[in-house]
């Protein structure tokens, strides 16, 4: 029964009922609301778990979703983990296959990379890596024999969704091949050994860009080369600088032998290169220094390539060699890498010549000069003597080119000798009769040579014309 209770103000009285105690219902609501608390956490902690492998799956599509839109390329990589917390990620089994492969070899393989990567930056549609420290890598970079690079083609790229930059990237003992399938059939094959680099500025610029320095060995030779690379696509832009002292180049003597039908039989080599590409135009200087050069003829072989003024290598390589018995030549090689009638082999062979027609000839500029054909080879032309009208006295600075002839005959002997003269049948006409005053102005040359540069009498072969405006003597070196 409830209560009787008085109001006091107003004094009547009531009944107050009693409120009926709820048993266990307080303890049900406790252990309800702590069960749902250990499932969030629960979750939370399996999504924590989880939440490096999700990063990582989606660091794998990001970096190749950038890499193969900007450099119209395949990407594969075997394995990607990565560490949201710590900004920091690792690949394995990384490798770039380029859209022109030419062989099964990837264009670019690295077994171990590890880095930072700024998980953040991609709320803002950016992907950005730095500190990257590629673990012997290898890039093999191949030329077949119709003379296609294995380097990825020019693509239109539109706008990117995401921005790629990596600000720092360091690569530890790498290996760089080259195979040119255009120098011989087999193809030259180079090989840059625990090659250290360096790489910045890979921005999300489009080409991108990057500057590196390098050092490494080639053929246990100590190398150093940097330069910039602003594109990995048509047209080319870059630049290389390349440094190498004391190589070796016996182990480039099978592909020399086809050029010079020479054995080579010991020799080494200074080189520094400067090498600029602009648009795919080619523009490369190499100064090389050759060190106890020795070439052997070899019986039987096809005739070499590389003949000067009837001297073959052989010959040339003791010629060439200045007081400390170095050959110092300036090799120039110019052209645009995308035309197919391009060939680096024979480019430099043609380099090659006149660098050596051109310190042959440099002391003697007066007498004689290079004349380049339209396929790029040289002849050597040596400069007409010329004479006073009418007479065979020599014009005025005509002994100095005599002179600077017969310096030029005497170091690099070439035999037999043509000596033309010419006398002009209008203005000297009636001073001579016929011809006569253009064989003495031949004989008086070849007196001169025969007297001063020792050349045999019956190794000079005279004659005589008659051609308008031409009061001179021409020479020429018959091969």
């Amino acid at each position: 029964m409830d209560p009787l209770r008085k109001d006091l103000k107003t004094g009547r009285w009531y009944f107050v009922k009693e409120r009926k105690k709820r048993r266990g219902k307080k303890p049900r609501r406790k252990i309800g609301g702590l069960l749902t608390l250990v499932a969030i956490l629960v979750l939370l902690i399996l999504i924590i778990i989880k939440a490096n492998s999700i990063a990582a799956f989606i660091t794998e599509q990001i970096i190749i979703y950038n890499i193969e839109k900007r450099l119209t390329v395949r990407v594969r990589i075997d394995k990607v983990e990565a560490n949201i917390y710590q900004d920091t990620v690792r690949l394995e089994g990384f490798r770039i296959i380029s859209s022109n492969q030419i062989s099964e070899r990837p264009l670019f393989y690295c077994p171990e990379g590890e880095g930072r990567f700024y998980f953040r930056q991609l709320f803002r549609m950016k992907t950005v890596m730095d500190d990257m420290l590629f673990k012997e890598p290898l890039l093999f970079i191949e030329r077949d024999g119709e003379g296609k690079w294995n380097l990825p083609k020019r693509k239109k790229y539109r706008k990117p969704r995401w921005f790629f930059i990596m600000l720092k990237a360091k690569v530890e003992d790498g290996k760089i091949i080259f195979k040119d399938g255009m120098i011989t059939e087999e193809g030259l094959t180079t090989e840059l050994r625990e090659v250290r680099g360096e790489a910045t500025n890979l921005s999300g610029r489009i080409p991108a860009g990057i500057e590196y320095n390098l050092t490494g060995n080639l053929y246990n030779t100590p190398l150093e080369a940097g330069g910039t690379i602003d594109s990995f696509r048509e047209p080319f832009d870059f630049c290389l600088n390349l440094k190498v002292k004391d190589l070796d180049l016996l182990p480039f003597a099978p592909y020399q032998r086809e050029i010079t039908s020479c054995k080579l039989m010991r020799g080494k080599m200074d080189l520094e290169a400067e090498l600029e590409c602009e648009k795919n135009e080619l523009d490369c200087m190499n100064r090389a220094v050759f060190k106890g050069l020795e070439l052997q003829p070899l019986l039987g072989a096809k005739p070499s390539l590389i003949k000067v003024m009837g001297m073959g290598p052989a010959t040339l390589a003791t010629v060439l060699r200045d007081n400390e018995g170095k050959i110092r030549l300036n090799i120039p090689v110019k052209g645009d890498i995308t035309d197919p009638d391009f060939k680096i082999g024979p480019a430099l062979l043609k380099a090659l010549i006149r660098a050596v027609q051109e310190t042959i000839i440099g002391p003697f500029g007066s007498a004689a000069k290079l004349v380049f054909t339209k396929e790029g080879m040289s002849k050597i032309y040596l400069l007409p003597i010329e004479f006073v009208k009418g007479s065979a006295r020599l014009a005025k600075g005509a002994i100095t080119k005599l002179v600077d002839l017969s310096r030029l005959l005497i170091k690099y002997p070439a035999t037999p000798l043509h000596i033309e003269g010419y006398v002009d049948p209008l203005s000297e006409k009636g001073l001579w009769k016929g011809t006569s005053l253009a064989q003495r102005r031949a004989k008086k040359v070849a007196d001169y040579l025969i007297k001063e540069a020792k050349i045999p009498e019956e190794k000079i072969k005279l004659s005589a014309k008659e051609e308008k405006e031409k009061k001179r003597v021409e020479l020429r070196i018959e091969e």
